[in-house]
């Protein structure tokens, strides 16, 4: 039975998605803002929804996994996001240097997060 109102939206996300869009910083973040700094969690959040928002690309092509490299500030904050929001970070794994979804990780739960940002996002990276 499928139920008429979807899946539950992740909060995180549409917490980022505030952050990024309309600078608002929702009590959920003002901590990790403060660690990593305003511009730090905006650029990594940028590249998170810009992947996740290619995700639902219904043209046939793959999308290829998001390069991570721990030598990059950016992606030891993108880290830092999926590790203090455990609610959006149990979905993804860093494999062989790249952030990649968990197997363990339904499709339908894959398309749900990226189907939430594609229809929420507004930011300039987005289509």
């Amino acid at each position: 039975m499928r139920l008429p109102w979807g899946k539950p939206k992740n909060g995180i996300v549409d917490d980022l998605i505030a952050y990024v869009d309309r600078n608002v910083v929702p009590l959920s973040l003002s901590s990790l803002r403060a660690e990593l700094g305003p511009m730090e969690l905006r650029y990594a959040s940028v590249r998170l929804l810009t992947w996740l928002h290619a995700q639902t690309d219904l043209g046939g092509t793959p999308v290829p996994p998001l390069k991570i490299d721990r030598k990059f500030q950016w992606c030891q904050n993108l880290l830092r996001i999926l590790e203090e929001f455990q609610d959006l970070g149990r979905h993804f794994e860093v494999h062989r240097g790249e952030l990649v979804w968990r197997d363990d990780v339904p499709f339908e739960d894959q398309l749900a997060i990226a189907k939430q940002v594609h229809r929420s996002w507004k930011g300039m990276y987005a289509k």
